[in-house]
């Protein structure tokens, strides 16, 4: 049920008058029996709403993971090939110190020398492009994790460069050249 009072005028002066005084009774109900056809529709719609959400969502989780597992395995060949790459640089490292001592006893020319140093420095260049391409790819990573990924073996990889570089200060046959 639903009451009401009050007063009700056209103009101020008649506003306060007692015929301007109402009042009303009434029933206030409302039954949905003409809606639930409407109602069952938005309770679908948001059941489609709901499911396009979790479709959406599922399919960034699958993009995310997709992307993860992308540069895990490209990090891992890279590994590979950067391990191949210094055992490469090792090698051309010895011929060229063979070259060079060969060169000092007379026994090849300075073109043999050469050609193993340019075998070296580009051993050397393939090293700094692969360690390069690496820091891309964790870079990569850590973009597809959201950030937040630190690589402790880049570390370990500073620390040994820096003393390779160290040695290779100290040894006399890469001084003399």
């Amino acid at each position: 049920l639903s009451a009401a009072i009050g007063l009700d005028a056209f103009g101020f002066g008649r506003f306060l008058n007692a015929a301007s005084r109402t009042a009303s009774v009434g029933s206030a109900i409302h039954l949905p029996i003409f809606d639930g056809g409407e109602l069952r529709a938005q309770l679908k719609g948001r059941y489609a709403e709901f499911d396009y959400a979790v479709a959406t969502y599922n399919q960034t989780l699958i993009g995310a993971l997709s992307g993860v597992a992308t540069q895990l395995a490209q990090i891992r060949a890279s590994d590979a090939q950067l391990g191949d790459a210094q055992a490469a640089q090792q090698a051309a490292r010895d011929a060229d110190q063979l070259a060079t001592t060969q060169y000092k006893a007379g026994l090849t020319n300075q073109l043999t020398v050469l050609n193993a140093d340019v075998t070296a420095l580009n051993a050397d260049e393939a090293i700094a492009n692969l360690k390069m391409n690496r820091r891309d790819q964790q870079i990569e990573l850590a973009s597809a994790l959201g950030g937040g990924y630190v690589d402790t073996s880049a570390d370990t990889d500073h620390h040994a460069d820096a003393a390779r570089a160290s040695a290779s200060q100290v040894n006399p046959t890469v001084a003399a050249r």
